[in-house]
Parts: structure tokens; C-alpha cells; sequence
């Protein structure tokens, strides 16, 4: 016997209540690469978040209110991508934001 999971969907309305993101912000994001292309539904093509994408969106979210800008940010994430080989770079991205600087 096999279990399946129903995986909950959100729209962009609840993902931006749910990650503190305006919509405009999360197309934005999308539009220039900061976060992966998001689903969209079958017959109303709107966009179509799921846990994963809320999980991208929490990183995102967090790296914003550290002030990374938004290109520091997509390489930040393209470096995830890489893996452990870009681990150096992304500590570089992340000791450079002004809320790092502070800190340090």
C-alpha cells in the first residue's frame, strides 16, 4: 500500500501574506531570475506557489531584510544550485550586506 501526500498550493495572494513579500515583489523576483519560474494553474494561469517555493521565498525574504540587493541575491541562490563548491562565494555575498557589516 502507498501512501500519497496531497501537496498544498498557494496563491499569490496567500504567499505573500505567508512570506511578508509583496505579489509585485514575488513577480518581480521571478521575472529576473531571483527565484525559480513558478507553476502556474492549469486553466486560469495564474501563478501557483507550493511548500517549496514558500521555502525559496522565506531564504529570499531574509536575505532581503539583511539589505543583500537583488543581484548579490540571485547569485546567491545560483551559487545554491552549485552546492558546496560555491560555499566561499556565498559567504562573501553574505559578509558584504549592510546589516553584516554592522554586525561585524
Amino acid at each position: 500500500m502507498s501512501a500519497q501526500t496531497t501537496r498544498r498550493t498557494y496563491t499569490i495572494r496567500e504567499t505573500a501574506a505567508l512570506t511578508g513579500l509583496p505579489a509585485s515583489t514575488l513577480r518581480y523576483y521571478e521575472q529576473i531570475g531571483v527565484i525559480s519560474p513558478i507553476s502556474r494553474g492549469d486553466s486560469s494561469k495564474h501563478r501557483v506557489y507550493d511548500d517549496d517555493d514558500l521555502d525559496q521565498l522565506m531564504w529570499i525574504a531574509c536575505l532581503a531584510a539583511t539589505g543583500m540587493s537583488v543581484s548579490d541575491m540571485r547569485r546567491y541562490v545560483a551559487n545554491g544550485r552549485v552546492g558546496p563548491s560555491a560555499a566561499g562565494e556565498q559567504i562573501e555575498g553574505v559578509t558584504r550586506t549592510p546589516l553584516a557589516r554592522v554586525a561585524w
